[in-house]
């Protein structure tokens, strides 16, 4: 692909995913309301699958119309071999200076996301502590509920960093200082069920590969601004899916919201790879208002025939090969 090739595919590509991240911030809070908040979720693999979806040779060369017959025969006047071969042919060097602009802006974004993650990450390990012997068995018992095989490292801060998960490959739980004195039994229980819940969920993944359509779409505002709403998304999502499984707990809702606030009144800034409990707290509030739940089979299947027309509408479409 020359740099004229690939700066008429992003063009083209760009638009496709401004046009469904428009539609699905018009239509992502009424989803949410009436079909779940998974299915709100799951409306974001949309312009993330449209970003690597190639252009499909799938319309048949048949349909191609046939070009008009000439008007007139005539032959052109001779002219000089010479004089065409010494005549210098103009290069257009803005497409290869684009595209080496674009790399170095997505390489740059994610150079910085992995560097701002690292020293957060570092910090946090290093001005922590271990958890004390009642805080970790209770953190086991919620992680064989959530389903994972192992319990997470866990960290108390010596601030007031947490709840918060981050790391892949090897995941580690942030809590506050005083999470065992500012939050009740039942509140501690709900904010580990819901970092164990983005462990579980694949978020910690799934995000990874949002900053990478990010990184891809860096000259893209509304791409920015997309990933906060998705992100929150995100986050009403695992909210829906803890109390979900815990909904036999009493007043489950009040007892959530309640460790949603308290996590919130623990201000820090976290990078965009982290997953804090706190963020995109009055829309969520307003969800468990709503009594939303998880795991609507109509929902998620509403989502996906959504994300499949959507990418269908938007992708490039070309002429197949004849066979012969």
């Amino acid at each position: 692909m020359t740099g004229a090739d690939f700066i008429s595919w992003f063009g083209e590509t760009s638009l496709a995913v401004s046009i469904l991240i428009f539609l699905i911030l018009a239509v992502r809070r009424t989803v949410a309301r009436r079909f779940g908040p998974d299915a709100a979720y799951l409306l974001w693999l949309a312009p993330l699958i449209r970003l690597a979806t190639p252009e499909l040779s799938i319309i048949p060369a048949a349909w191609r119309q046939a070009p008009p017959p000439p008007a007139f025969d005539w032959t052109p006047a001779p002219v000089a071999l010479d004089v065409i071969a010494a005549t210098p042919t103009p290069t257009n060097s803005a497409p290869a200076v684009l595209f080496a602009l674009w790399a170095i802006g997505a390489i740059g974004f994610l150079t910085l996301q992995y560097l701002r993650q690292r020293t957060f990450m570092a910090r946090l390990v290093r001005e922590s502590a271990e958890p004390p012997p009642e805080t970790m068995a209770e953190a086991m018992v919620i992680a064989g509920k959530a389903g994972l095989r192992r319990t997470p490292r866990i960290r108390i801060a010596n601030g007031n960093a947490g709840p918060l998960v981050a790391g892949i490959f090897d995941p580690v739980i942030v809590l506050p200082a005083d999470f065992s004195q500012a939050y009740t039994s039942g509140e501690r229980q709900l904010a580990f069920a819901h970092e164990f819940a983005h462990i579980a969920r694949g978020d910690l993944a799934t995000t990874f590969a949002a900053l990478i359509f990010l990184a891809a779409q860096w000259p893209n505002p509304l791409a920015h601004f997309a990933f906060r709403a998705f992100r929150a998304d995100q986050e009403a999502a695992c909210d829906a899916a803890v109390i979900a499984r815990n909904e036999t707990l009493p007043d489950i809702s009040y007892a959530y919201g309640a460790a949603l606030v308290k996590s919130a009144a623990q201000r820090f800034s976290a990078p965009a790879a982290s997953l804090a409990m706190s963020n995109h707290l009055k829309e969520r509030l307003m969800l468990l208002k709503s009594g939303t739940k998880s795991g609507a089979a109509k929902g998620r299947l509403l989502a996906a025939m959504l994300v499949a027309a959507g990418v269908a509408a938007s992708a490039s479409y070309s002429y197949a090969a004849n066979d012969d």
